[in-house]
């Protein structure tokens, strides 16, 4: 038997796999509810299903990649269940209304100024970690003149930078094949600012 090739004109990216067609049979709700999260995710219908058991798939294998640190399933858990609690007596969402915005900031601030004494990490001044330190001498070498040290950002003009970096990389994040790269060298693929974006709406800027 004759295997089919794919529709005319279209091509195959050299190394990628090709998909395998699959048929289901989905009730109209299902179906309504899943056109409906495509709509939003600006995705086919397909692509969309493909997407929802691609994570549904993750979860077979214990904690899911982002929650591989049993703290951040802890923290995400908390954000979750204060923004529950703060729904209740608003009404409303942070995403869509700007009293329980600022509510549900306020409250996370005060979750992260309770978080460090409950932790245990609250006492005596900050110490820059080993790693923080390594990369910005790295990066500093080639140019530097002199053997002074380098200038280590602080915590919070760190976490600033970083977040604002991050969050204005969301609507143009590319994919797992687009590296995210610092000022200092180091790089890493953040494959989950797709969903997050999707999630967050924030659409995207190409």
């Amino acid at each position: 038997m004759n295997s089919k090739s794919g529709a005319p004109g279209r091509r195959r990216l050299p190394g990628k796999k090709r998909s395998k067609l699959v048929s289901l049979r989905l009730d109209e709700t299902t179906m309504a509810a899943l056109q409906s999260a495509a709509d939003r995710s600006q995705l086919t219908l397909s692509s969309e299903v493909a997407d929802r058991l691609i994570r549904s798939l993750s979860n077979d294998y214990g904690i899911p990649l982002e929650f591989e640190h049993s703290e951040n399933r802890g923290f995400s858990g908390m954000i979750v269940t204060w923004e529950r609690r703060l729904r209740q007596q608003t009404g409303r969402s942070w995403a869509d209304d700007a009293y329980t915005f600022r509510a549900f900031a306020a409250g996370i601030v005060e979750l992260l100024q309770l978080l460090p004494g409950r932790l245990g990490i609250a006492d005596g001044e900050p110490v820059v970690p080993l790693r923080l330190r390594q990369i910005y001498s790295a990066a500093a070498r080639p140019a530097a003149a002199s053997d002074e040290p380098t200038a280590v950002p602080s915590p919070e003009d760190l976490g600033r930078g970083l977040m604002i970096e991050l969050f204005n990389l969301l609507p143009k994040y590319a994919g797992p094949e687009a590296a995210v790269h610092h000022a200092t060298g180091f790089h890493r693929e953040y494959p989950e600012l797709l969903q997050i974006n999707r999630d967050l709406g924030l659409g995207n800027s190409g």
